[in-house]
């Protein structure tokens, strides 16, 4: 690991990113789960969690901003060290902002109907996270540990996190009531699935490229990728034409660049793509900054 960090023009879109992430958060979180009492995902469901604990069992009003803040301090410390630097300055910043636009932010109700609160409020929430994992940072908390996961074995751990979270609504179920925890529940797998869905870093993609200029094609590649190549012979059956086959597997965020690239290289190629359910062998996952 470098010891020092460099920092480039694209970081300004990036701080935009976490900025915009942290405020979308804060937003949902006013309006969708604070308002309806929801038990929110992750490490701002165990602050939640605990500052109603606090006031409902002891009389004690704690702050959800602190403990939030307090909660994340250990993950930081972990993807500070194994994943990057950068990563993690940026997801702390994140953090901040989303403490601090949950404290200045106005309770808010937006709608009352259980249903709408629980399928908005997820989607709303994984937006906000989806733009953090844009900037190559993320919300904090237990996504700190499902980045840690997802980057070490190359696949995406968030349906684990789901399990932590239906943990730790169970418990909400037991100290307060079981109807919230379930609709929470609802609110969070919405959160995951869309996450899931939208967050293709650890999807895996085949493309098949069928071109006369193998070569220059491959040679394009090259140069915005590091995944390698396999190219064999082919004749294309209709017109009995010479054609050469190539074939890489690639993360799902890499797909569309490395499609363009040869086809902007050879206009006539033929280009497939397929989802890859899994890789044994050495396959390159980009460490984080």
């Amino acid at each position: 690991m470098n010891s020092k960090i460099v920092w480039h023009r694209s970081d300004v879109k990036k701080l935009f990113l976490v900025t915009l992430g942290a405020l979308v958060t804060a937003i949902g979180f006013k309006i969708f789960v604070a308002s309806n009492h929801l038990v929110p995902s992750g490490f701002t469901g165990v602050a939640t969690l605990i500052s109603r604990v606090g006031l409902e069992y002891f009389n004690i009003k704690i702050s959800f901003s602190v403990v939030y803040l307090v909660l994340n301090m250990v993950p930081a410390v972990i993807v500070y060290r194994f994943i990057g630097r950068k990563f993690t300055i940026l997801s702390i910043i994140n953090v901040m902002l989303v403490s601090f636009f949950t404290s200045i932010i106005p309770d808010m109700t937006f709608t009352n109907d259980m249903l709408l609160v629980c399928v908005f409020g997820g989607v709303v929430q994984a937006s906000g996270t989806l733009l953090a994992l844009k900037a190559d940072a993320c919300s904090g908390g237990t996504d700190f540990i499902a980045i840690y996961f997802s980057q070490r074995y190359g696949r995406s751990v968030w349906n684990y996190v789901l399990l932590f979270n239906s943990a730790m609504l169970f418990i909400s179920g037991v100290l307060f009531s079981f109807e919230p925890a379930l609709y929470s529940l609802l609110y969070q797998f919405t959160n995951t699935q869309v996450v899931n869905a939208f967050h293709d870093r650890y999807h895996l993609m085949g493309i098949t490229i069928i071109t006369k200029l193998p070569d220059e094609v491959s040679k394009a590649i090259f140069g915005i990728s590091r995944r390698g190549i396999t190219q064999y012979s082919a004749t294309g059956k209709y017109g009995q034409s010479e054609q050469y086959i190539l074939y890489m597997v690639v993360g799902g965020n890499e797909a569309a660049n490395i499609r363009k690239m040869a086809a902007s290289i050879d206009p006539h190629s033929f280009i497939t793509e397929s989802k890859v359910d899994k890789v044994t062998g050495n396959f390159y996952v980009k460490p984080f900054e």
